[in-house]
């Protein structure tokens, strides 16, 4: 594997240190009850890397936003069908009592988090 110059503090990594690759993912959905907003979906990302000194490391991660307006609910399958600026998706909805909270003309925000964090870490002894 060859390392560019970007990745700083390259000469502490030592025979035997391990590579630690860590990788997260969340998801956070919003009803807005009447939605009167406008669809849309929003995009950012992010990375950072060790500072000069320290172990050598790198963190990045990308979230999305979208706003969909709910187009459908189906009561007998428990789904929410929700139609967003690029697609329309089914959702199964799991929590009963949140499934009656959701009616057509709504809208929700959904916020998709990932991120992954790469470290390089002294060998065990």
């Amino acid at each position: 594997m060859v390392a560019g110059p970007e990745v700083r503090n390259f000469d502490q990594i030592k025979v035997g240190d391990e590579v630690v690759v860590r990788h997260f993912e969340a998801v956070s959905l919003e009803l807005m009850k009447g939605g009167a907003g406008i669809r849309q979906r929003e995009e950012s990302a992010g990375a950072a890397r060790a500072p000069k000194g320290d172990r050598p490391g790198v963190a990045a991660a990308e979230r999305v936003t979208v706003v969909a307006d709910v187009v459908g609910v189906n009561r007998r399958s428990q789904t929410v069908t929700l139609r967003g600026p690029q697609h329309t998706v089914n959702l199964h909805v799991r929590d009963p009592e949140q499934f009656e909270r959701v009616q057509v003309g709504d809208q929700v925000r959904a916020t998709f988090t990932e991120a992954v964090a790469i470290s390089v870490e002294p060998a065990a002894k």
